[in-house]
């Protein structure tokens, strides 16, 4: 390996030189020798007709595949690690018995925003409104990002329905005030103490501004405990310096 790199673009790879090294030093030499992706090379194996090492003796299922991959809408990740193969492999399978993506699938297009937080609000986690909507879980998160449709919080054992909670309190001991049209929202709830600063400066926080606890109990939302820092990286300061402090000790 070293004036026989090679650009795979550029290139007219020889079958019986590809299987040689392949077979010899094994998939990430080849990768390195040739300068190719994991993508690339899955795609020359399929190309030559080339069986992966471990594929001698790994047998996969095409009807169980399309059975967690459509009815089940598994994520890629979790069909590979079942099958004990790699993401990449198993596009190269799909690929292989004209399997079509399920993003490429066009009865995904009928789904509205509206539909989508229909479903979600009456669901429990993306999981469910997936599961219910028949797409993937990357599909269902990239179309609320597309969307602009923001998570909600999941505070334990309290209704989801806003309209049932003013306020609650997470697990931390931090309080959140529901207030859906305020600047600083996440999944319509503010922290209580960004609204107390808020008051006691008399504007709005901006996004970059962090409220931080002097006592380091985020429960304690009293205006005496709380200081107002210009980003995240004068919060991380502080908290770096209290923890040496603590070490020390």
């Amino acid at each position: 390996m070293n004036k026989g790199w090679k650009k795979y673009h550029n290139l007219n790879i020889d079958k019986n030189e590809f299987q040689l090294l392949y077979n010899k030093h094994g998939r990430e030499y080849c990768k390195k020798y040739y300068n190719i992706t994991s993508y690339k090379f899955y795609d020359l194996l399929n190309k030559f007709n080339i069986k992966l090492k471990d594929e001698k003796q790994t047998t996969i299922d095409i009807k169980q595949l399309k059975i967690m991959y459509f009815e089940r809408n598994m994520d890629v990740k979790d069909i590979a690690k079942k099958l004990n193969i790699s993401s990449v492999y198993l596009y190269t399978i799909l690929k292989r018995n004209n399997i079509i993506k399920r993003r490429n699938i066009k009865t995904n297009k009928h789904i509205t925003k509206e539909m989508m937080i229909q479903v979600y609000n009456n669901s429990k986690n993306y999981k469910e409104a997936a599961r219910k909507l028949n797409v993937s879980l990357s599909w269902f998160g990239r179309h609320m990002k597309k969307f602009d449709l923001k998570p909600r919080l999941n505070p334990k054992g309290i209704s989801r329905s806003p309209k049932n909670i003013k306020c609650f309190i997470d697990d931390t001991g931090r309080k959140f005030i529901y207030m859906p049209n305020h600047k600083r929202v996440i999944g319509n709830y503010v922290a209580n103490a960004i609204l107390v600063m808020e008051q006691n400066i008399g504007r709005q926080l901006n996004e970059k501004e962090i409220v931080h606890h002097k006592d380091l109990n985020p429960s304690n939302d009293n205006i005496n405990n709380l200081l107002l820092l210009k980003n995240r990286s004068e919060h991380s300061k502080i908290h770096s310096k209290i923890y040496k402090n603590n070490e020390v000790n």
